[in-house]
């Protein structure tokens, strides 16, 4: 390392200390990797979903004895074998595990710190899903937790506000809380919003009147008219007659507690989450003779086969096909 060295990170901003395999390569080896997930990466989520990936893999090179030039195909193939053996983790996550390895070790090519990219040829897992995993509500239950809102209070109004422009804008939580007074708007016949998801998917999409009246209310009852403040803000006190909207996006973490409280008193699944609302949307204006084709645009998704995974219409036909089934 150069005379600089005692100015080089030791742990990443988590605090999580760098492996061997990064801190044996050098000061512009470290720098390059913590641009890698400080600057390079789309957003903070990504960045910790890499990092997740990444550094385990790298701390099990360092039990390797493999320095940074050592690490061959062998070993990222070799080490997702492991995972798969030992820790029954899905196809999905080993892919998503992979990718993270790839996507760092191909930043590191680019920037002449090695020569290839030992996990370019390594094949993952197939991953043949034919439907989604994420629960979902069928319409008189989305109906029941929409309903059930109390609507006299200030967090009430923003909770009815927030579920219901992601079950009918279908957009994802980040992608919600991601939105601004100011993408919030009057367009002709009614109002719309526009939504900036993931790798850069920007869109403008019209809001169903239901979810567009409870935003107005939400709005009006906050107080809320600045066009660059977050359109769903935190509340405090969370009780009492003197709630105020703090002007602080909400938090993702904060918004899945809110959901799994209000859907545990309605005694729903106890496995629902903010995703939900995507595949419960989607579902509804499927069956309700929309085409999967707009239902992808209003997604953002690239691919309609993507968007199948959150129609669970053909799982209801299967459900009542095998009812057929007799053992008399």
């Amino acid at each position: 390392m150069s005379s600089s060295s005692a100015l080089v990170p030791t742990t990443f901003a988590s605090g999580a200390p760098l492996p061997a395999i990064l801190t044996n390569a050098g000061e512009s080896v470290i720098q390059r990797v913590l641009t890698f997930f400080t600057s390079h990466l789309p957003n903070a989520h990504t960045a910790e979903a890499y990092a997740r990936a990444v550094l385990p893999f790298l701390s099990w090179c360092d039990t390797q004895g493999l320095g940074l030039e050592d690490v061959q195909a062998v070993h990222v193939s070799g080490y997702l074998r492991e995972l798969e053996e030992h820790r029954d983790l899905s196809e999905t996550s080993l892919k998503a595990r992979l990718a993270g390895i790839r996507s760092l070790f191909r930043f590191l090519v680019e920037g002449g710190f090695l020569r290839y990219n030992p996990a370019h040829d390594v094949r993952g897992p197939k991953l043949r899903r034919r439907g989604g995993k994420t629960p979902h509500l069928e319409g008189p239950d989305m109906r029941k937790l929409l309903d059930a809102i109390d609507t006299d209070s200030l967090v009430g109004l923003r909770d009815r506000a927030l579920i219901s422009t992601m079950a009918y804008a279908f957009p994802r939580v980040s992608t919600a809380l991601r939105l601004r007074v100011g993408d919030f708007e009057s367009s002709g016949a009614g109002y719309s919003v526009y939504l900036r998801g993931k790798g850069g998917e920007q869109h403008r999409q019209a809001l169903h009147h239901e979810a567009a009246s409870a935003v107005l209310q939400w709005l009006e009852a906050a107080g809320i008219t600045e066009k660059q403040a977050p359109l769903f803000q935190g509340v405090w006190p969370p009780r009492g007659p003197r709630q105020k909207a703090t002007g602080k996006v909400m938090q993702r973490n904060t918004v899945l507690q809110m959901v799994k409280r209000r859907a545990e008193r309605l005694g729903m699944d106890g496995n629902l989450c903010t995703h939900s609302f995507r595949a419960t949307g989607i579902t509804a204006y499927v069956e309700a003779g929309g085409s999967l084709q707009t239902a992808a645009q209003m997604a953002g998704h690239a691919d309609v086969r993507t968007t199948q995974l959150y129609v669970r219409s053909s799982e209801k036909s299967l459900r009542s096909e095998v009812e057929r089934i007799r053992f008399e």
